[in-house]
């Protein structure tokens, strides 16, 4: 994650007149109800939650979390790197021109701006565009294992992995947090 993204998230999240433990306390509610809603976006249809998911950490990714380190630095031990983590999560799964999530900072993520695909053979295209081919033949992919699944099946197990390499190792985190506030 740029400095300047994990700087401008912890100038908002953590005035400087807080201490680390009053701020993660005062944070203690954002933390659940992000919790919360990585949760939810993982129990969609894969196309649907991978946008949700999206939007929602981008939002955080929008707010930074450097502050927060700085803050932390003064705090327990294992929370300043919980909280790298958490940043670099956010960078990985935040917005970027020529990656999935193709918005702009404060911008709200639809489908039509979430890219899928450039895996077995497919292009890279918006999760609009395949929701097109749910209905397709399945028998395009030759690969074991793949015989059943049709462009939109291949698409969705991709979204839905990258949501949990992300939603588990980011709700531990969260809960470590909610915990040291």
């Amino acid at each position: 994650m740029s400095i300047r993204i994990i700087s401008r998230i912890l100038r908002i999240v953590f005035p400087k007149s807080e201490t680390p433990v009053s701020t993660l306390t005062r944070l203690k509610p954002e933390f659940q109800k992000l919790r919360e809603e990585l949760y939810d976006a993982s129990k969609e249809q894969p196309l649907d939650g991978i946008v949700t998911f999206f939007d929602v950490v981008s939002k955080w990714a929008d707010r930074g979390v450097r502050d927060l380190i700085g803050e932390s630095e003064k705090s327990q031990d294992g929370l300043l790197e919980d909280l790298r983590a958490f940043g670099k999560h956010l960078q990985n799964a935040g917005r970027s021109s020529y990656g999935w999530n193709r918005t702009e900072i404060g911008e709200e993520v639809r489908a039509n701006q979430v890219y899928l695909g450039n895996i077995f053979g497919l292009f890279t295209k918006t999760v609009m565009f395949w929701k097109g081919y749910k209905d397709e033949k399945p028998g395009r992919f030759l690969q074991e294992g793949m015989r059943r699944m049709n462009s939109y099946n291949v698409v969705s197990v991709q979204a839905r992995d990258f949501m949990e390499s992300h939603i588990g190792p980011m709700t531990t985190i969260l809960r470590k947090l909610e915990a040291a506030g």
